[in-house]
């Protein structure tokens, strides 16, 4: 009804009749109710379960969409890894076709444990549930282990990769070191699938400022591949999203790498920026904030303004390293409780001349080690979750027990738990370093290279 400001306005009325005592006129009365707030609160539910119904329908789609396409990105890799063993056991006789079949089956290999990494991070980032870690790292070393990486990945491609850093830089800051290795790794990664053959890629890292106890380190990742659309630069970060992903050298990918990159340096109060242009390149500026660490520190790198690079695999003085000879006085106790997993690990350390000892759990290990004289074992490969008693609980007890070589043998997780947490609660517990399943070899390798002193292995 419209109302005296004119304007329509919803309202209830209700006619009762009553008796009339005194004459025979019909006698009502009509209650009148505005409806307004009524009304409006109505039309706000309607568009609420509107609004949820569209959601419900988008996200159904997303759902579809992701399902079909990692059932596609999921099954590529494992044809590959399922047709090459087929040949290869087929072609047996063929030594050269049985090599090239491993090689490709450890290639989809590693895109499938990549490809599952990514869809884990990014449930737990949508869920809320990741915890960024706080601890004092050495930028050198950051810096090497990347640099190992992606040399290494550029000469195979046939690109020039370099790192270069303004000073002055210091060797310790605090922060989260695993990510930040995984986001430079991401963005590496992305340029080295998208950067055509003769091209380049440069890091470069530099502290932009120092405020209030901070230094905002700046990492800018340029370089001279294909480039990407402006149109598509407005959703570069959204999870799932992928430009012309068919010209990437292997023509795969998830589209979470740059989605996981932006919400880890948004946890970490830092920024990100990207410019492109088609066919001219694209340059990745992040901007983060680290603790500073106060004791004073000598610069990364004094006399040069570019780090120089790593050789891949660092083995060269690790006697046996590439000869699988060399290591015949170093013994292994090695922990695992699923027969396969243990045969593969054996197997390959027995091929680079370890002596391998075998416990297949947690206790087993424990009372293994205390029967042994002292530094018998020259580490320990302890998997993680094992009946009867965990890697954790075992490796809280070997260093509890009271001889000489408790607090010192290297015990290295080699675990199939991947979350930043696990880690946390390993070096907790006592555990000297931290593997993720599959095993590397190489990776594996280097890591008792680092623990193992050059005594110890030429004894």
């Amino acid at each position: 009804q419209m109302g005296y400001d004119g304007k329509p306005h919803w309202i209830s009325v209700q006619v009762i009749e009553v008796d009339n005592p005194v004459g025979t006129d019909v006698i009502a009365i009509m209650l009148v109710r505005s409806l307004d707030e009524i009304q409006a609160e109505k039309l706000r539910q309607e568009h609420l379960l509107r609004d949820a119904l569209s959601t419900a329908k988008a996200a159904s789609r997303a759902k579809s969409d992701f399902l079909s396409r990692m059932s596609h990105d999921i099954r590529t890799p494992l044809n590959a890894i399922i047709g090459m063993s087929a040949i290869g056991r087929l072609k047996l006789q063929d030594t050269e076709r049985v090599r090239d079949c491993f090689e490709k089956i450890d290639s989809s290999s590693q895109y499938l444990l990549s490809l599952i990494n990514d869809i884990l991070d990014m449930s737990k980032i949508e869920t809320g549930k990741v915890e960024l870690v706080k601890e004092e790292f050495d930028l050198k070393e950051l810096i090497d282990d990347v640099n190992i990486i992606v040399d290494s990945q550029s000469q195979e491609r046939k690109l020039q990769y370099k790192t270069c850093l303004t000073e002055p830089l210091t060797y310790y800051y605090k922060g989260d070191v695993l990510r930040i290795k995984q986001i430079l790794l991401n963005l590496l990664t992305n340029s080295l699938k998208f950067t055509p053959e003769g091209g380049s890629i440069t890091l470069e890292i530099r502290e932009e400022s120092r405020i209030n106890g901070y230094a905002f380190l700046e990492f800018t990742i340029t370089d001279t591949g294909i480039g990407m659309s402006e149109a598509f630069l407005k959703r570069i970060f959204l999870p799932f999203e992928q430009e012309e992903a068919g010209k990437a050298r292997n023509k795969v990918g998830s589209g979470l790498g740059l989605a996981i990159v932006y919400n880890l340096i948004q946890m970490m109060n830092g920024t990100i920026t990207v410019d492109s242009r088609q066919g001219k390149g694209t340059r990745f500026q992040l901007n983060i904030p680290l603790e500073q660490v106060l004791a004073e520190a000598p610069s990364v790198n004094p006399d040069k303004t570019e780090l120089p690079l790593q050789a891949a695999g660092g083995n060269g003085d690790f006697p046996g390293a590439k000869s699988g000879t060399g290591h015949n006085a170093v013994r292994l106790l090695l922990v695992e409780d699923n027969e396969l997993n243990m045969e593969i690990a054996r197997e390959l350390l027995e091929m680079y001349g370890f002596v391998v000892d075998m416990a297949v759990n947690g206790r087993e290990a424990l009372e293994q080690y205390e029967r042994m004289p002292v530094d018998y074992y020259n580490a320990i490969l302890m998997d993680i979750r094992m009946p009867e008693m965990d890697g954790l609980e075992a490796t809280r007890r070997i260093r509890g027990i009271k001889r000489p070589d408790s607090g010192r043998i290297p015990i290295i997780a080699m675990s199939a738990n991947a979350f930043v947490e696990d880690k946390a609660l390993a070096y907790g517990a006592g555990i000297s370093d931290y593997l993720v399943k599959p095993l590397d070899i190489q990776l594996l390798l280097e890591k008792l290279e680092r623990f193992l002193k050059p005594a110890s292995l030429d004894k």
